[in-house]
């Protein structure tokens, strides 16, 4: 396992133990190991979808599809969200995106 992953495991691992959402929100270790995608290729798709810089990133298991979700600011303003399926790379949510 490379560094950068294991780093991100070890960092989900403890936002888990040490208060992560209520229900499971936040992705269990196992799921970072059933990613298809890494959390890099995940931060490049990102922010090629909304440029700025990341202020927030996690793995998380939400309606049913195991997503990268990362905070993104552009400067002012409230950051915008995006969200990058896990298993193939697609953007599911990003500002101004069609819904």
């Amino acid at each position: 396992m490379s560094v950068t992953k294991t780093l991100f495991v070890l960092a989900l691992a403890a936002g888990t133990v040490l208060g992560g959402a209520p229900g499971g929100a936040e992705a269990a270790p196992a799921n970072a190991a059933k990613a298809k995608i890494t959390s890099a290729q995940a931060r490049d798709i990102a922010l090629k979808a909304h440029p700025g810089q990341i202020l927030k990133e996690e793995l998380e298991q939400e309606g049913g599809r195991l997503r990268y979700s990362f905070d993104i600011s552009q400067g002012s303003g409230k950051p915008g969200e995006v969200s990058v399926d896990a298993m193939d790379g697609h953007v599911i949510e990003a500002p101004g995106a069609a819904r």
